[in-house]
């Protein structure tokens, strides 16, 4: 039986981790985990810190790979690789919504005024439902979240709904 987990990465940024307990135990575990930005986008920094954070705590028994700029193929084939147990992580957008509807709220132009209103909701009963609707829809466990950064459009920021009035 595999267990399958992912991570939710705010304003629907996701990480997959896929964890096969049908393996045999080995002294050492190496972790795919691909993406598809750029080295220098928050992505991949995120991915390379829990990189350095799982191979630290594991005392080296886990080792991460990170393969940032679709080497491992575009978004939705990590995925999809992941659910076959070729790959182990990812982080991504809103392409769960293709399966769990509910992931797409997180990314809704607006919808939260602060970063601290945003986190509370992905922590929360919102979170919950959101995570739920993933794992009973693909197999896939929510691992984390983490804001990727508030919506501004034009040459000066928005800053809150109402001035989108007219």
């Amino acid at each position: 039986m595999k267990l399958k987990s992912i991570g939710l990465l705010l304003i629907t940024s996701l990480v997959f981790i896929s964890c096969d307990s049908d393996k045999t135990k080995s002294d050492k575990y190496t972790l795919k985990f691909g993406h598809l930005s750029s080295e220098d986008n928050t992505w991949n920094k995120a991915a390379l810190k829990f990189k350095e954070l799982v191979e630290e705590r594991s005392q080296g028994k886990i080792e991460v790979k990170v393969y940032p700029n679709s080497q491992l193929g575009k978004e939705m084939d990590i995925i999809n690789s992941i659910q076959l147990g070729t790959a182990d992580m990812t982080i991504t957008g809103e392409s769960l919504q293709n399966w769990a509807p509910k992931a797409a709220l997180m990314a809704v132009p607006y919808a939260f005024e602060s970063s601290e209103q945003m986190r509370a909701a992905a922590g929360g009963p919102v979170g919950e439902a959101i995570s739920e609707e993933i794992t009973v829809k693909t197999g896939l466990v929510p691992l984390t979240c983490f804001e990727r950064g508030l919506i501004h459009r034009g040459n000066r920021g928005v800053g809150q709904a109402s001035r989108l009035q007219t």
